[in-house]
């Protein structure tokens, strides 16, 4: 708790050069935490919140029983699906976070590995 001892006798420039090395942060942090100290009697910092639910929170259960029904679709025909049964328009990297964290697969075949292509030798 020296940092804290430090921040409340705030006198130098020194000091806050010192926290910067010694905790690795920048000037401005150390500024943010002097200010939070004064303001509020403790530098800890506060919890953060993201008050942005994600846009596809909804619909989220139905994504995953229609990935899990036909786990061989793209994520463009997710797309087309969710924007036609939620009327919910997504980028691919958003449908691709949020295929991600609700820890789902994309089992897609590779061309080369289908049935219907099983006498033709691999091209490498």
């Amino acid at each position: 708790m020296v940092a804290l001892w430090l921040l409340a006798r705030w006198d130098e420039k020194v000091v806050a050069a010192w926290m910067r090395v010694r905790f690795g942060v920048s000037a401005s942090y150390v500024s943010k935490m002097k200010a939070r100290m004064h303001r509020l009697g403790d530098a800890t910092p506060g919890p953060q919140h993201n008050h942005v639910p994600p846009r596809l929170a909804p619909v989220a259960e139905a994504l995953h029983a229609q990935v899990k029904a036909d786990s061989d679709a793209t994520l463009r025909e997710l797309r087309e699906w969710v924007e036609q049964q939620h009327d919910v328009r997504v980028s691919h990297p958003a449908l691709w976070t949020v295929v991600a964290r609700l820890s789902l697969t994309l089992e897609k075949i590779s061309p080369r590995r289908r049935p219907d292509r099983a006498g033709v030798p691999d091209i490498a």
